[in-house]
């Protein structure tokens, strides 16, 4: 995806997630009228040693543990404002990993920010 222009890059991940998510019905007709889209560009991710170097409430988190891995954007830090939580909501949430597979050594981690940007309401 790296090779389209940004433009290009929301308009198809817009639609990835209107259409085929597969944790969503599909957006219907009558629920385009209502809904408000919220759209994150992602810096480049960086690979961290340990999560120490996570900053809460700036950071977004990609944790891989084998074939498994989660990502919770930054934002999400408003609604989970406590580092241990946070990661262990990762964990389970994202990962589908046990609630302290971020203290296994076998986990790493990488991080990123974010420019965000809203419909109007």
């Amino acid at each position: 995806m790296s090779s389209q222009s940004l433009l290009d890059a929301v308009a198809f991940f817009a639609q990835e997630a209107a259409f085929n998510d597969p944790r969503f019905p599909p957006l219907t007709k009558e629920e385009f009228k209502t809904i408000h889209i919220k759209i994150s560009i992602l810096s480049p991710r960086k690979i961290i040693r340990n999560v120490d170097q996570i900053m809460p409430g700036d950071h977004g988190v990609i944790l891989h543990n084998g074939k498994d891995s989660g990502v919770f954007l930054p934002d999400v830090w408003k609604k989970i404002p406590d580092k241990e939580k946070f990661l262990t909501e990762l964990c389970t949430q994202k990962a589908h990993l046990p609630a302290e597979c971020w203290k296994d050594p076998q986990t790493w981690f990488a991080i990123f920010t974010s420019t965000e940007f809203d419909t109007p309401k």
